[in-house]
């Protein structure tokens, strides 16, 4: 006579399923512990130095029988054209960038160069220098302001 107890048929891997739950919920709250192990905490990021590679360096001259042309360096007096940028820097701040010559949508009327800057955001500039745009037509100084052709007033 056989001692087994009767086993009910899928016994076996609800129990391997169980164990496999509480061991991946053991992981889960481990993983969400604090520790206090020196060796578990992350190193910050000022404690990891890396070694950079020294930079490669290319001689394209070397082996070249022409004497190496030094460029002139660059000084306050180096002429820069006015027209480099694309921009007449006479009217309003440095940073401000009145176009050298306006787009074709603008027209040639008297006052479209100041119709277009108003309509693109521009407020009244001050000229510095020469009014080459004519955008000051009552030289007062201040372009496309009160009292200029087409500044509306």
């Amino acid at each position: 006579m056989s001692t087994r107890t009767p086993r009910r048929r899928g016994a076996g891997r609800l129990t391997v399923a169980v164990a496999l739950g509480t061991v991946a919920a053991g992981l889960a709250l481990a993983l969400t512990l604090p520790t206090t192990s020196a060796q578990s905490r992350p190193v910050p990021p000022v404690a990891v130095q890396r070694q950079r590679p020294a930079p490669h360096v290319m001689d394209f001259a070397q082996g070249l029988n022409a004497p190496v042309k030094q460029a002139a360096p660059q000084t306050a007096s180096t002429p820069v054209p006015a027209t480099a940028d694309g921009c007449d820097h006479a009217y309003g701040d440095i940073n401000v960038c009145v176009p050298w010559t306006f787009p074709p949508a603008a027209g040639t009327a008297p006052g479209a160069g100041c119709r277009w800057l108003l309509a693109h955001g521009y407020p009244p500039l001050a000229v510095h220098g020469r009014d080459r745009l004519g955008l000051d037509t009552n030289h007062d100084g201040t372009a496309c302001d009160h009292g200029d052709t087409g500044a509306g007033g």
